[in-house]
């Protein structure tokens, strides 16, 4: 039997109703795929325009001078783009440290060590408190802020912790003056600052901040020779292996940069 008009209405009705919801929500389902897909493509340029302008110097530094010797084997030489960011945070501008802790050192009073299945992550904590206690040595005499970028704490069969971190900083004291140009040359060094030493673990903490100091003073000296000078990259500590007799050697190597005027 054949519906009449009215049901052969409704029925038509009721299937234009459903093919237009699957078409509306699958509509929907492909303008939503395709704002997904267009906000990731942007979120990914935007992350790779970011880390590649890491490498790139400030386009507001020293306009009006024609500097030489920045270039590497691949891009801009860190210490140059760090200098060009001289009043602000920047990655290619950082302290590394290398220390060894008794691990009963990192224990508060009354604490006692962990089971060793939950060494590692102690000294993975503890790690992270002295880095930041570490910033704030920086910031007596190198830097006017400091920030930890990472931290890592490894213990090892001696009764030991290896602690390692990475700081990021802006220099406290100021870069100086610029060659009056038009022409300048960007120099780099990189050299040890003083000699290799072997100091107590308890005393490591001080020997720091004594190269710290030592580090600041040695540009401040470079300023006044060439009118300018940055720190791009301090390395101290102690050395990982070298522990024998209750001390450990400890050395510091620094990366000062400054720029130079050359002639025409």
């Amino acid at each position: 039997m054949l519906p009449g008009p009215r049901a052969a209405w409704a029925l038509g009705g009721g299937l234009f109703l459903v093919t237009w919801v699957l078409w509306a929500t699958g509509g929907l389902m492909y303008l939503w795929a395709v704002s997904q897909i267009f906000f990731t493509t942007q979120k990914m340029q935007s992350d790779i325009r970011e880390i590649e302008a890491l490498g790139r110097p400030n386009p507001a530094f020293a306009r009006e001078l024609q500097v030489e010797g920045t270039k590497g084997s691949s891009g801009s030489k860190p210490g140059y783009v760090a200098l060009s960011y001289h009043h602000a945070l920047h990655e290619n501008r950082s302290v590394t440290v290398q220390a060894q802790v008794p691990l009963s050192d990192l224990l508060e009073p009354g604490e006692s060590l962990p089971e060793p299945a939950l060494l590692d992550a102690f000294a993975q904590a503890r790690a992270a408190r002295l880095a930041d206690a570490e910033c704030r040595l920086v910031e007596q005499v190198l830097a006017k802020q400091c920030v930890v970028r990472d931290s890592h704490g490894d213990p090892d069969d001696d009764g030991l912790a290896r602690i390692s971190m990475t700081l990021g900083f802006v220099q406290k004291s100021p870069f100086g003056d610029l060659p009056a140009g038009p022409r300048a040359a960007y120099v780099e060094t990189n050299d040890p600052v003083g000699r290799p030493q072997r100091v107590s673990l308890a005393a490591a903490p001080e020997a720091r901040a004594r190269a710290y100091a030592e580090v600041a003073d040695l540009c401040d000296r470079l300023r006044t020779a060439e009118g300018n000078c940055a720190i791009a990259h301090v390395m101290v500590g102690t050395t990982i292996g070298s522990f024998t007799g209750g001390s450990a050697e400890f050395s510091v190597r620094a990366t000062l940069s400054s720029l130079t005027a050359l002639p025409g």
